[in-house]
């Protein structure tokens, strides 16, 4: 859970797609072996493990957040980075199903909560339209690094031949493509998207907390 969370978190970094078809793949495996199809949640140890007699499962959180808390944030992150909503309810699943402790004992389960909040508040989708190695591009992208946006999740869209080919991997990038002379940025809450940005100030302020 953790490594696909740094997995994630690389990729908003540098946008290297290595790094989020990691988090994909692994997030597959983790699914396949470790969840718990009748109650929701992920086991510590995976189906085909023999040597125990129980599989534990936990959510709370203590000095460190717990696996299924960090696996909720994942779940949902990827859902929105790949369009993938299957995955969207599995985190709903996992909230579910351990919300009778949570309801007993919230101050025990911070994180777990917080992915509770980051699936409730609508979401908004940037993508940030050009190469990186320009500066137009990378202004847009200083912009949007400047602000806190935990509902957020960021993209990214070369455009031309490498940017078809994120798109595989990252469906809701299709069609967010960069203007023939500069990049641009795509803010979308919902169905609803804002004209393409091109100004890094309207940017940041479109994005800021009114």
């Amino acid at each position: 859970a953790f490594f696909i969370q740094g997995l994630i978190e690389l990729w908003e970094a540098g946008f290297k797609s290595d790094y989020v078809q990691a988090a994909i793949e692994l997030t597959e495996q983790q699914i396949d072996l470790f969840w718990d199809k009748e109650d929701g949640g992920f086991y510590f140890t995976s189906h085909d493990s023999h040597e125990l007699p129980v599989r534990r499962k936990d959510a709370r959180d203590g000095a460190l957040p717990s696996g299924n808390s960090v696996s909720a944030h994942n779940l949902i992150r990827l859902a929105r980075l790949t369009g993938r909503q299957e995955w969207e309810e599995t985190a709903r699943e996992l909230l579910e199903g351990f919300s009778g402790h949570v309801s007993r004992y919230p101050s025990a389960f911070p994180m777990l909560l917080s992915a509770w909040l980051l699936l409730e508040i609508p979401p908004i989708e940037i993508v940030i339209a050009g190469h990186l190695d320009k500066p137009d591009a990378q202004r847009l992208w200083q912009a949007v690094n400047s602000l806190f946006l935990p509902e957020a999740t960021i993209s990214h869209n070369p455009g031309g031949t490498e940017g078809h080919d994120l798109a595989r991997i990252l469906p809701p990038i299709l069609g967010k493509e960069p203007a023939p002379d500069k990049a641009v940025a795509y803010v979308c809450q919902g169905l609803a998207c804002l004209e393409p940005i091109d100004e890094p100030d309207v940017l940041e302020a479109v994005l800021s907390p009114t």
